[in-house]
């Protein structure tokens, strides 16, 4: 019995580790998940040279989607 509460204890433990370096990755955007894929735009800082600005991502009437860029 003890043999089988180490057992689970165990696996229970290195999955709480992989769990951990799976959140790890998608904090520091090592590899960033699909569903994170909008808040990660919306909370990014973007850094224009001096003397322009950022201009938000828009879509066009035609339907174009433009990404953001420097102005």
């Amino acid at each position: 019995m003890r043999r089988v509460i180490a057992i689970l204890s165990g696996l229970a433990f290195a999955a709480s580790l992989a769990g951990f370096t799976v959140a790890n990755a998608q904090d520091t955007g090592d590899k960033p998940a699909k569903h994170n894929k909008m808040m990660m735009h919306s909370s990014k800082k973007h850094m224009c040279p001096p003397g322009k600005h950022w201009v938000q991502g828009y879509t066009t009437k035609k339907g174009v989607k433009v990404k953001g860029y420097c102005r």
